[in-house]
């Protein structure tokens, strides 16, 4: 079978097909979903300033995979489209497949450490809540996240710098990160494995301990300050459980990730057709996590579950002013609550 057969009957048949177009369908639920979370932590400022940028740099992550698939996944029906009668038409350069094969798997590589450091800064927040409500300090999660990304950055400069990549006339039947050598199973066992484990434990650890605390708070101690400082546990243990939650899940899903990864590796298979089958269907992981963080993020958080419901289902309030009357200023108390409760968290 030549090079230009094996690509038609790889990417042509109707079950790839169908996956890739569902791949596309969960990838605008992901890219949609995602901004509308971020647009509302930005915009009404949920959260630690220091938490509130570590979800957003997440959100950066998740959205730079999902348009890079969404790419990838509408590269090929574009290729089907528009093939013609050449079936030629359907290989793709090995220069192409590597470098889009680099980005798409340099995000994935940031999501773990992203969360690592959400888990950090919990406990943090949890231990010193009695002075980390009192500083914010922009630096510091910029450092983090600069951090977390030198590596997929230099591995993404160091694929583009290398003459390797667009020297060779290589053309593939079908584009993956297994082909162009990208994929390291070796490193996910070694390092994201354990890692991982390691995230998972500690938000087991974040979840009980914030329950633990306010059970356990003594009101004789808290006298002076009673009301502040229990209504700061509150949030902070809210948010902490939504974190802890979202990391418990993120770290299944990502074994789960593995084992299928490793599985493919390790299974010979005797036509590209079903190695690509399976491989497609296996990116389903990601896109359904990121799925599940949205709907669990926006019930779990009670600030994001409001402003949602008010952007999607309640009117917009309209107040009648009769007879020249102003209308009531809120009570003091229920502003400065509701201003200490968006970012206190």
């Amino acid at each position: 079978m030549d090079l230009c057969e094996d690509a038609y009957i790889t990417t042509s048949n109707p079950a790839i097909i169908s996956v890739w177009i569902g791949l596309l369908i969960q990838n605008i639920l992901c890219i949609g979903g995602l901004s509308v979370l971020s647009y509302l932590l930005i915009k009404y400022k949920i959260y630690h300033p220091h938490l509130r940028y570590l979800i957003l740099a997440l959100h950066f992550a998740f959205l730079l995979r999902t348009i890079g698939t969404t790419y990838r996944g509408g590269d090929f029906l574009v290729k089907l489209i528009t093939k013609g009668n050449d079936n030629c038409n359907l290989l793709q350069k090995k220069t192409y497949c590597k470098i889009i094969s680099s980005i798409n798997g340099a995000s994935i590589g940031t999501f773990l450490y992203t969360f690592a450091a959400i888990s950090l800064e919990r406990i943090i927040a949890l231990l010193f809540y009695k002075k980390y409500e009192k500083h914010s300090f922009f630096v510091l999660p910029l450092l983090v996240i600069v951090a977390i990304w030198a590596q997929p950055i230099k591995s993404i400069y160091d694929t583009l710098s290398d003459p390797l990549t667009w020297n060779t006339t290589i053309e593939l039947p079908y584009c993956n990160s297994f082909s162009t050598n990208v994929t390291n199973i070796d490193s996910f066992v070694r390092v994201d494995l354990p890692i991982s484990i390691t995230v998972f434990l500690i938000n087991l650890f974040i979840f009980f301990y914030s329950k633990y605390r306010l059970k356990k708070l003594d009101d004789i101690q808290l006298m002076d300050n009673r009301l502040t400082v229990k209504f700061q546990l509150k949030e902070l243990s809210k948010s902490s459980k939504t974190v802890a939650i979202l990391g418990i899940l993120y770290s299944l899903d990502l074994s789960i990730n593995l084992v299928l990864v490793y599985t493919i590796s390790i299974t010979i298979y005797t036509q590209n057709k079903t190695f690509a089958f399976d491989k497609e269907l296996s990116a389903y992981i990601i896109p359904i996590y990121i799925l599940i963080y949205i709907v669990m993020f926006s019930i779990t958080c009670d600030k994001l579950k409001e402003k949602i419901f008010g952007l999607c289902c309640q009117p917009r309030r309209v107040v009648l002013v009769a007879n020249n009357k102003v209308a009531p200023k809120k009570d003091d108390v229920e502003e400065y609550f509701k201003i200490y409760n968006n970012n206190w968290s």
